[in-house]
């Protein structure tokens, strides 16, 4: 309908008179944006896993995802867009209305996704929120859920047996973890397993292995063996029957002092990336952090300089990711006429792949 009226539009255009023409060629326009703005809304509807993201200046991000734990997924519909960081859970709760218009997705008055690119198998967007500079904000590469999924069934067509992996792995649809938080008690001692969940899609079966344990907890372990062998039905082997087995990694963490005691990692049996993913930053350090940079600030505007690079250094050393500490440190270095240290500072921040820093190191340390 819209390549006729395309059509219908560049005929009188062609043949009318000068007014006239005015007229069609505004309809052409008008017709376009419906059209561009259809084609999409349409195309970017679906789900979409994330596979590289870097600061919208090009910067690269302050932290270094491990593999296992890279998963992030968005669903995007007309009204609505679900980010799902979990490879095993079939649906996220970590939804937000948003409305799809011309080349944005719109999560609030105040904040969008910008669609920079948009293809058949793959999406670029980039964050906009107002008042907030590029090098802030972030850029998300995608490709199609469907697409990935259908790649890794090609790779394991021949096979019986097979290890999933974040891309390509059958889905609980509702999380073990609440169960498994429901009949641990909270005070239990702190422990970690790693072990292997085994599903025989044929014999409608779940075995659990467990190859490590931190602490001798024969209870808490035969109760958790228990809850993850009953655990078949609440997963989705839909596209998976055709496998003999399904062997699925896990790390498991008691934490007496976790809200909700039980923690499980999937795909993964490394404990490092266990913990990174968890995180080694705690809010108490992170809170600490963020009180030494006020005091830096507070320091630097009564132009106590040696006071307040200690203060901003204190707080890069509780949080690498604060790195407006590092800019602040450079800052008043250079503006103290202390250009070497200056120098070295913006090389620091240069080193950890900044744009910012690499342009202020560039300009001012040749």
């Amino acid at each position: 309908k819209v390549n006729s009226l395309l059509v219908i539009c560049l005929f009188l255009a062609s043949n009318l008179e000068t007014k006239m023409k005015n007229i069609a060629a505004i309809i052409i326009v008008f017709v376009f944006n419906i059209s561009f703005s259809q084609t999409t809304t349409n195309n970017v509807i679906g789900k979409w896993i994330r596979y590289k993201e870097e600061i919208k200046d090009h910067s690269k991000p302050l932290y270094i995802v491990p593999n296992e734990s890279a998963f992030l997924e968005y669903s995007i519909s007309k009204n609505k867009l679900c980010i799902n960081s979990n490879p095993i859970l079939k649906d996220s709760d970590l939804c937000v209305n948003a409305i799809i218009e011309n080349n944005f997705i719109k999560t609030s008055p105040t904040s969008s996704y910008i669609i920079e690119s948009i293809k058949q198998d793959s999406l670029i967007l980039s964050e906009r929120v107002d008042g907030i500079t590029d090098d802030k904000l972030k850029r998300f590469y995608f490709v199609r859920s469907n697409s990935v999924f259908a790649k890794n069934k090609e790779q394991f067509k021949n096979e019986k047996n097979i290890i999933a992996n974040i891309n390509f792995t059958p889905k609980t649809v509702v999380s073990i973890e609440a169960e498994l938080n429901k009949m641990i008690p909270q005070n239990s001692s702190s422990f970690e397993l790693i072990g292997n969940i085994l599903i025989f899609p044929k014999e409608s079966k779940i075995e659990t292995q467990v190859t490590f344990s931190s602490k001798k907890e024969p209870s808490k372990i035969k109760t958790i063996k228990k809850i993850l062998d009953s655990s078949f039905h609440k997963w989705d082997l839909a596209d998976f029957k055709e496998y003999e087995t399904i062997e699925i990694p896990f790390i498991l963490q008691c934490k007496k002092d976790r809200m909700n005691g039980i923690k499980i990692i999937y795909l993964t049996n490394d404990l490092e990336k266990f913990h990174f993913t968890v995180g080694s930053q705690t809010k108490r350090t992170s809170a600490k952090s963020q009180e030494f940079f006020n005091e830096g600030l507070k320091a630097y505007e009564n132009k106590e300089f040696t006071k307040a690079i200690e203060y901003f250094d204190k707080s890069y050393s509780l949080n690498y990711l604060k790195i407006d500490a590092l800019y602040n440190i450079a800052k008043i270095y250079f503006e103290t006429g202390d250009k070497k240290n200056a120098c070295k500072t913006w090389k620091k921040i240069m080193d950890l792949g900044q744009a910012s820093g690499k342009e202020l190191y560039q300009t001012n340390c040749n």
